[in-house]
């Protein structure tokens, strides 16, 4: 349960970064912007850690581990 919401709050958070950094891609040269895609690196490692982890421990039969699966359509 702890992963899960782990995870929650990184999908979050990974969310959030992405959009000011979208929204910052389009201001005007000579503002001054914090560009926090550096963080994005760990936080992309942290969550393929706890995907890893949750996966494992459903794979091991843990009935209270939930892996969330993401179905693309083309």
């Amino acid at each position: 349960m702890e992963l899960s919401m782990r995870r929650a709050h990184l999908y979050d958070t990974i969310l959030e970064i992405q959009r000011e950094v979208e929204m910052k891609a389009g201001l005007h040269m000579g503002v001054a912007i914090h560009d926090d895609r550096a963080k994005l690196a760990g936080l992309y490692k942290e969550a393929r850690q706890i995907d890893r982890e949750l996966l494992r421990r459903y794979n091991s039969g843990d009935g209270a581990a939930r892996v969330e699966t993401v179905r693309a359509i083309y």
